[in-house]
């Protein structure tokens, strides 16, 4: 909805302000700084509405089903998030079942029934693949809730303790503590490793300097700041470190990277089930550094031996690995733990 483009006077909260200029005969001229405004707006809209239909598309475990309509082709302008589906080729990314469908119209007070061959159903991956064999077999999970899963079986067998699955709720500022929750606390350890600017200050005083411009931008408030600060010296440790040295001066970085990606039921030693199953992760930190690929998982658990973690996260780790060389056809050449509190780097062997 561009309605609010139309306005004489439109604003930017980086760009400021833009008008229509008026003339004397009433009619108004659109200035050079209004047109810059409006194209920035649109584009920032748009990708708003993108990440919405990204969000509402991949919400689906096992079927897509979509409807809609579009007065358009495929050569004309986007005007609603349909238009951009029919803008793709479809069946390169999807299983299109196509339906007949009827499109009605209604045109000098008469509906009017018009056949249409129109693509009704999209599946996101073969419809093989969500027939479940077993009905206690998931289309989707996410590689820590497999994780979750191990500990618990191992648990009952007396291997590993058991730890429960924790939801992360955002409190009211009226309502905030002192202390987070553990999760709280790996959220938040996660975000800021996400949003520190690897060319900046990467000291002690840079990073605390970093921790301090997060609030203002509304990554963390104060009181999850101050919390932090407590491992300025541990993140700085990071990048003092041969690892993270190479991170710095890597020649292709991605942090936070979501995958998804088909397994084998069987492989999560889980199920003995001939099924598959869609996987879904996000790697903390993949990047090439002279020809090499490193991938590195932040973990803000308490501190405990190489092994326990490497026992831990083995096969967490296995499953990004598989991932990340399957779809980007590259090789992992490293993987670390790296322990936010202890500030220490675990390598996982391939």
């Amino acid at each position: 909805n561009f309605q609010d483009l139309k306005e004489n006077v439109i604003t930017h909260r980086n760009f400021g302000i833009g008008i229509l200029r008026p003339l004397e005969n009433s009619a108004r001229v659109n200035t050079f700084a209004r047109r810059i405004i409006s194209q920035k707006v649109k584009a920032e809209m748009k990708a708003e509405e993108l990440r919405i239909l990204y969000v509402a598309m991949t919400r689906a475990k096992e079927k897509l089903i979509l409807s809609g309509i579009s007065a358009g082709n495929a050569s004309e302008k986007i005007n609603c998030p349909f238009d951009w589906l029919l803008k793709l080729e479809l069946e390169k990314f999807f299983d299109v079942t196509n339906l007949d469908g009827q499109m009605a119209s209604v045109s000098d007070g008469q509906l009017n029934i018009e056949e249409k061959k129109i693509p009704l159903s999209l599946s996101p991956y073969p419809l093989a693949l969500a027939k479940r064999s077993e009905a206690n077999i998931p289309a989707k999970f996410a590689v820590t809730e497999i994780k979750r899963r191990l500990a618990a079986t191992q648990q009952e067998i007396g291997e590993v303790s058991l730890f429960s699955e924790k939801h992360i709720y955002h409190r009211p500022n009226f309502l905030q503590k002192k202390e987070i929750s553990g999760a709280e606390y790996g959220t938040i350890m996660h975000s800021v490793m996400q949003h520190l600017d690897f060319g900046g200050d990467l000291t002690r005083a840079g990073i605390l300097a970093q921790i301090e411009n997060f609030i203002s931008l509304q990554i963390i408030n104060p009181e999850q700041a101050e919390i932090i600060k407590r491992r300025a010296d541990s993140i700085a440790n990071f990048f003092k470190s041969d690892i993270g040295k190479k991170a710095v001066d890597a020649q292709e970085i991605y942090k936070e990277l979501p995958f998804s990606y088909f397994v084998d039921a069987k492989s999560t030693t889980l199920f003995d089930s001939e099924d598959r199953i869609l996987i879904q992760g996000i790697i903390d930190l993949l990047f090439n550094y002279d020809g090499k690929w490193f991938l590195i998982d932040y973990k803000t658990d308490k501190n405990n031996t190489d092994e326990h973690f490497r026992q831990e996260y083995r096969q967490q780790i296995f499953y990004y690995v598989q991932a990340v060389e399957a779809m980007a056809k590259i090789k992992i050449d490293a993987r670390y733990l790296y322990l936010l509190g202890a500030g220490r780097f675990i390598e996982i062997a391939g």
